[in-house]
């Protein structure tokens, strides 16, 4: 019958010095990943290398999903999809403010004012979504 092996455990020391981290980043990553240090035990080798590459995982893809976002950006700004927010503004607030001006200056009554000027609102708000 085979022998079962016996697991090499690693102390923070210890795989520090052989994955060639510090032993704070280390410790900081083996923290952040929900692995604890077992006193008198320490951590398996997956526990190790879980530990400090899974971080480095997660940073490749959320760099790869900025770079994505980044190119989409700059294919939306080529395609004319995109507006100038301020001069947006500028275009459209003088004719908002004057839509406002000449609701509140009718003759309906404040309750009908004030229903028009919420429905114009939830429109504005349903586009933008």
């Amino acid at each position: 019958m085979a022998k079962p092996f016996k697991r090499i455990m690693w102390t923070l020391e210890r795989a520090a010095s052989e994955f060639n981290i510090n032993p704070r980043t280390l410790s900081a990553r083996m923290k952040q990943a929900g692995i604890e240090y077992k006193p008198g035990s320490g951590w398996t080798t997956l526990q190790v290398v879980r530990g400090i590459y899974n971080d480095l995982e997660s940073e490749r893809i959320r760099k790869t999903r900025a770079e994505a976002d980044q190119v989409e950006l700059q294919n939306a700004e080529a395609q004319g999809r995109l507006v100038d927010i301020e001069e947006f503004a500028k275009r459209w607030e003088s004719k908002l403010v004057n839509m406002v001006r000449i609701i509140r200056s009718s003759k309906l009554t404040d309750a009908e004012q004030d229903d028009i000027l919420r429905g114009l609102a939830n429109e504005i708000s349903k586009n933008e979504n």
